[in-house]
């Protein structure tokens, strides 16, 4: 990664720690966090979810353009191209009550999501997801990567036709 995608902050040296099965190292206001058993990857800068209420200006369009810039500056997938399906775009929303009353409901962040097809098939589930956090001034402040490699093809099946689940479904529910 180049230095100038580093924020200052997570320049020094971090506290380690772990939390179930995450690794994390925290810098106070950053942290970032590795799952033990999967190898996910989490990040966080607690910037954006600050008690702050920005103005949201920023279309979901631009949003994705800034995240598939981030995959690509960081290498955050390797290799692996960058020509990534866009799920969905996400916004974490945020309120505050004080005094007795309510505010209106604001936009903390965009979370992009992207996922991948592997030969035409898309992937779905734990293995094929990478979102990407901004915020209202369009930093990156957080994130996570599930992204298992592909290790190739263990074998051939046949694919049973569509009416053989209807066939078992029914003889089951016969037997109960």
């Amino acid at each position: 990664m180049e230095t100038s995608v580093i924020p200052t902050e997570a320049r020094t040296a971090p506290k380690f720690y772990e939390e179930g099965n995450w690794v994390v190292a925290d810098w106070g206001m950053i942290n970032a966090a590795m799952n033990s058993r999967s190898g996910s990857i989490r990040l966080r800068h607690e910037r954006a979810y600050s008690s702050n209420r920005p103005s949201w200006n920023i279309s979901d369009d631009r949003a994705v353009e800034i995240a598939r810039a981030f995959v690509t500056k960081t290498k955050i997938l390797g290799n692996v191209e960058t020509n990534l399906k866009l799920g969905k775009v996400t916004h974490l929303r945020g309120q505050t009550f004080a005094r007795g009353e309510v505010s209106p409901e604001f936009i903390l962040d965009a979370g992009v999501i992207f996922t991948r097809e592997v030969d035409r098939i898309p992937v779905v589930g734990q293995g094929g997801q990478l979102m990407v956090n901004l915020d209202s001034t369009e930093a990156i402040v957080g994130g996570s990567r599930i992204w298992r490699d592909i290790a190739g093809a263990a074998g051939k099946t046949k694919i049973k036709p569509p009416d053989y689940a209807v066939a078992e479904l029914q003889k089951r529910l016969k037997q109960r």
